[in-house]
Order: structure tokens, then sequence, then C-alpha cells
């Protein structure tokens, strides 16, 4: 079967030669332009599609290394909070104040005042 299907491909071939050859010369200068067409259209798809995944690759790099600055940025001002709310709570800061100043969770503030609590 494996051995038909080759053999079928290649009688296909040689038949677009055959069907060639007998073309007057002005038929074949189209028809060869007309391949040369292609595999140029071809060649340019295949150039696109590696430079936009290029481009995207880039792109989700920058877009990566973006979110990852501003996820620091989050987690350093929530340590911030943190820290802050601890010298709050060891001044003895009512915990109302302290969520309507830093906008954390009573149950963040919980934590760490059982943080504080353990040291």
């Amino acid at each position: 079967m494996e051995k038909a299907g080759k053999l079928n491909k290649e009688i296909r071939k040689i038949n677009k030669k055959l069907a060639s050859m007998s073309l007057s010369n002005e038929e074949r200068n189209n028809y060869e332009f007309r391949l040369k067409a292609i595999r140029d259209e071809a060649d340019a798809m295949e150039r696109a599609t590696k430079e936009g995944f290029s481009q995207g690759i880039k792109q989700g790099i920058e877009q990566g290394i973006e979110e990852g600055i501003q996820q620091g940025i989050q987690q350093g001002q929530k340590q911030e909070k943190k820290e802050i709310a601890k010298r709050m709570l060891k001044r003895n800061t009512n915990i109302e104040d302290i969520i309507e100043i830093l906008g954390l969770t009573k149950e963040e503030i919980e934590i760490i005042k059982t943080e504080i609590e353990k040291y």
C-alpha cells in the first residue's frame, strides 16, 4: 500500500512534467512564472510566520518582565504595610484604625498579631 502511494506520487510528478513539456514556449514561460510566484508566496508566508513567532516571543518576554516587576512592587507594598501594622500593634493601636489606615483585612492583622506574640 505504501509503495503504491509513493508510486502514485511519482506518476503524478511525471504527468505534470510531461504536461509542461507539451506546452508552447509562451505557455511554458507562463507556467514557470506561476510556479515561481507560488514558491515566492510560500517563502513570504514562511518568513512572515517566523517573524510573527519571533515578535510574539519577544512581546511575551517583555510582558512577563513587566508583570514580574508589578508583582514585585505589589509584594513589597504589602510587606511594608505588614511592617507598619506590626509597629502599630506594638504601640497598641486599635485594630479598626489599622484596617482603615493600611487597608489590610482583620484576618491579616490577626495573623500579624499572632506573629508578634510568638516572639
